[in-house]
Parts: structure tokens; C-alpha cells; sequence
């Protein structure tokens, strides 16, 4: 079992408005979740809920979170995004695993 805030998990992801835009999000050390976008020219804006896209071991449609931060790294020439987790995992007492 594997959590989306596990430094060595990366999820695809959708944005839930407009299920054409995908991503990839990963956590950090520390537990912060930041992501990019396979396309650089993609249209989001902060706020915007993310989802998983299906691809990879999650299902799809879990909400992920909402995007805080929106930014371009033009040395990696990305399209970055800092997302907020929608749950506090530092609160949670009980899980589910999905098969």
C-alpha cells in the first residue's frame, strides 16, 4: 500500500473541469505535493480541482486536491503546479485500501 503523499509515488491526474488536461503529481520529503503538466501550453488556473486519471494503480476519479500555485520552469520548460491535499493525512485515523 502506497500513500499519494509517499515520496517515491507518482500519480497521473486530471483536472476535474476539463478531463483533456493530464498531469503527474508527486510528494516531497516533507509531504508536499507539487506536480507538472505533460503539456507546458495547458489551460489551468489555482483553484482547480485534480483528480486521478485512471492510468497507473489508481482509479479514476479520486479527488486529489486543488491547485495552489501555478508556474513555469523554463529551465525544465514545465508547466509546475503546488497542489493542496483534500484531506489533512497527518489527521487520519482510518483508511481503505482499494483492489
Amino acid at each position: 500500500v502506497t500513500s499519494i503523499i509517499d515520496e517515491s509515488s507518482k500519480v497521473s491526474f486530471k483536472l476535474s473541469g476539463n478531463l483533456q488536461v493530464i498531469g503527474i503529481v508527486e510528494a516531497s520529503s516533507d509531504g508536499v505535493l507539487t506536480g507538472f503538466m505533460l503539456d507546458s501550453e495547458a489551460k489551468l488556473n489555482e483553484g482547480d480541482g485534480i483528480i486521478t486519471s485512471g492510468m497507473g494503480v489508481y482509479p479514476a476519479g479520486i479527488e486529489i486536491g486543488k491547485i495552489t500555485k501555478v508556474r513555469y520552469d523554463s529551465d525544465e520548460q514545465l508547466l509546475k503546479v503546488d497542489i493542496k491535499p483534500a484531506v489533512e493525512f497527518e489527521s487520519l485515523q482510518k483508511v481503505s485500501v482499494i483492489l
